[in-house]
């Protein structure tokens, strides 16, 4: 839990806040949300890229599936090797795109030096883009 201190200036005081409950909440919503979609004939799916082999991006793939899992999710994984070329890369995150089957997409980073992730991250379609890195996505939450 976070308490936020003091007053707000105005003399009104801090509110607490429950990571653990909002979070939890929000799991709800989207497992809700997932069998409403299942219920139209429609199943979620998510796809993650991992280029190379991160050991943190390895873990936090773990941690989307088994969240996928609880939340009724369908998860894809797609792994391309450190070396890999900056057009494989593009083809695959094109072929992502293009699937309808794919709801949404999350490139794990960090991705190999050699590849620029903001070409990845402009390559995505912005309805798909999971984490906001889209150009236009970023500027849309920027704002």
């Amino acid at each position: 839990m976070i308490r936020t201190g003091g007053t707000d200036g105005r003399g009104i005081p801090g509110q607490v806040i429950d990571g653990r409950k909002i979070a939890g909440d929000l799991k709800a919503e989207v497992a809700g949300e997932a069998r409403d979609l299942k219920a139209a004939g429609i199943t979620a799916r998510i796809a993650t890229v991992l280029i190379g082999g991160d050991a943190a991006s390895r873990a936090y793939e773990r941690r989307i599936a088994r969240t996928a899992a609880e939340l009724g999710v369908t998860w894809q994984q797609h792994r391309l090797p450190p070396g890999v070329s900056r057009a494989r890369v593009l083809a695959e995150i094109g072929r992502l795109n293009a699937d309808p089957a794919v709801s949404g997409i999350l490139v794990l980073r960090p991705v190999p030096a050699h590849l620029s992730e903001e070409d990845i991250f402009t390559a995505l379609a912005p309805v798909k883009d999971i984490e906001a890195v889209h150009p236009e996505n970023a500027g849309l939450l920027a704002l």
